[in-house]
C-alpha cells in the first residue's frame, strides 16, 4: 500500500530538482550539498514541497498501522525544534544521495538514447545499469523517510521492488559473463521475494540449479562425472522409496531384458523376440512401506518392498553395454540426445532390503541400437519395445518425499 505514495514522493521531488542548466536534467550533487548546507534555502526548499503536496489533491500520505502519516506531518515533525536533531541530520544527508541517484538515472538514461540514435541496439548491460541506478533511486528515497522513526519499520516492504531489481539486474550481468552458479543464487533470490521464504523450495532450486549450472560450465567429461558425483545421491539411496509412503525422483534403473520389438516399416515379420542391456532414465513414482512384517531390535520396521510407475525419457542401454567391456575409447561420445529419447510407461516391483526390482511395460526403442570401439548403430525408424526388465534401482535425486 505505501509503495505507490512512494513513487509518487520520488516523482515530487523529482519534478523540484530539475536544473535550468541546457543539457542536464536535475542538479548536480554539488547543488544539491549546498541546498542542504545552506539552512535557510533548505527551509525554503521544504517548505515549497510542503505547499506543492498540498496543492495536489492526492496528498501523499503513508500507512502506519490503522492511521495515514503524511508527508506534510513527515516535514513538520524535522523542523522547528528538531532541526537540529540526528533524525534531521540523516534526513539531510540521505536527500543528498537521492539527488546523486537521479544524476545517475540520468546518466544512464543517456547511455540507453546515445546507442539508440547510434543506430545500435543498446547492450544488456546499458539496460542492467539503468536499472540498477533507478533501484538506487528507490533505496535512497525510502532511506530519506526513514529519518522518521514511524516509518522505520515499513521501510522493508518498500524496499522489495529495488532488491528484486538488483538481483534482476545482477542475473544479466551473471548471463553476460556466462556465470552460471551466480545466476542461480541471484535468480533464488528474486523468487524468494517473489514468492516468499519458502526454504524447502529455494534450497531445492539452488542444490538442482547448481548442479545444472555445473554442467553447463564443465570443459570436458571429467568435469561432468565431478559435478554429477558430488549433487547425485550415495549408494543405497533406494532404499528411500521403500521405506517411506510415497516418493518421487529422477531416477535411473539398468539391467537385462527380454522381450519383442513391433517395428511398424517392415511388410513381413514386424514381430521380433529381443534380449539386451536396458538402461532408462525418467520420472519414477514410487509407493513404499509395503508389506513390512518384521521388527528389528530397535523396534522399527524395515525391509518394505515397493510400487513404482516408472516413464523413461531417455535410454542409454546401448552405451552402458558397451562401457562394462571398454570403458576408454571416445566413440560414444558422438551419441546425440536425439538418439536415446525413448520415452514410455513401466511398472515396476522393488524387492525389500535391496536394490532390485522387477517390471513389465513398454517404451518407444531408442535410435542408438548398438555401440562398437569403432561405430554407432543408429535406426532412425522408430519401433515399439515390451518386455520383462530385471533391473538395479538407481535413483540420483529425490523430487518430493512423503514418509
Amino acid at each position: 500500500e505505501n509503495f505507490p505514495n512512494l513513487i509518487q514522493l520520488v516523482d515530487l521531488l523529482s519534478q523540484s530538482l530539475r536544473s535550468n542548466e541546457e543539457g542536464r536534467v536535475w542538479i548536480t550533487k554539488k547543488q544539491a550539498t549546498e541546498l542542504v548546507n545552506d539552512e535557510i534555502t533548505f527551509k525554503i526548499y521544504l517548505g515549497l514541497i510542503y505547499a506543492a503536496d498540498q496543492k495536489n489533491k492526492h496528498q501523499i500520505s503513508f500507512k502506519i498501522g490503522e492511521k495515514p502519516y503524511s508527508l506534510n506531518k513527515f516535514l513538520s515533525s524535522i523542523s522547528g525544534e528538531h532541526w537540529n536533531s540526528p533524525e534531521t541530520q540523516k534526513f539531510k544527508e540521505s536527500f543528498a544521495l537521492m539527488a546523486n541517484s537521479m544524476v545517475e538515472v540520468a546518466d544512464n538514461s543517456k547511455n540507453v538514447m546515445d546507442a539508440k540514435k547510434q543506430g545500435d541496439q543498446p547492450s544488456i548491460l546499458i539496460y542492467a545499469d539503468y536499472a540498477t541506478s533507478i533501484a538506487s533511486l528507490f533505496k535512497q528515497s525510502v532511506n530519506f523517510l526513514s529519518a522518521n522513526t514511524s516509518l522505520n519499520k515499513y521501510a522493508p516492504e518498500m524496499l522489495i521492488f529495488s532488491n528484486v531489481i538488483d538481483d534482476a539486474t545482477n542475473a544479466c550481468y551473471d548471463l553476460k559473463s556466462q556465470n552460471y552458479t551466480a545466476l542461480v543464487l541471484h535468480t533464488s533470490s528474486v523468487l524468494t521475494e517473489l514468492l516468499g521464504s519458502n526454504e524447502e523450495f529455494k534450497t531445492k532450486f539452488i542444490k538442482y540449479g547448481i548442479f545444472m549450472a555445473n554442467i553447463v560450465e564443465a570443459k570436458n567429461s571429467d568435469e561432468v562425472q565431478t559435478a554429477i558425483e558430488a549433487s547425485v545421491l550415495p549408494v543405497g539411496s533406494s532404499s528411500v522409496k521403500r521405506e517411506t509412503d510415497f516418493n518421487v525422483s529422477l531416477n535411473a534403473f539398468i539391467g537385462p531384458y527380454v522381450g519383442t520389438e513391433y517395428l511398424p516399416k517392415l511388410k513381413e515379420n514386424q514381430w521380433a523376440f529381443t534380449t539386451g542391456l536396458t538402461a532408462p532414465v525418467g520420472i519414477a513414482l514410487n509407493w513404499g512401506n509395503k508389506g513390512k512384517r518384521n521388527k528389528r531390535c530397535d523396534g522399527n520396521v524395515r525391509g518394505g518392498k515397493s510400487y513404482t510407475l516408472f516413464l523413461p525419457v531417455i535410454d542409454v542401454g546401448s552405451i552402458a553395454s558397451f562401457r562394462l567391456g571398454n570403458d576408454s575409447s571416445k566413440v560414444a561420445s558422438e551419441v546425440k540426445l536425439s538418439n536415446i529419447i525413448s520415452p514410455g510407461l513401466f511398472f515396476y516391483y522393488g524387492f525389500g532390503n535391496c536394490p532390485i526390482s522387477i517390471g513389465f511395460g513398454g517404451q518407444f526403442g531408442p535410435q542408438l541400437r548398438g555401440v562398437t570401439a569403432t561405430n554407432i548403430n543408429v535406426d532412425k525408424n522408430y519401433y515399439f519395445r515390451f518386455g520383462l526388465n530385471l533391473v538395479v534401482d538407481i535413483p540420483f535425486f529425490n523430487l518430493y518425499t512423503k514418509n
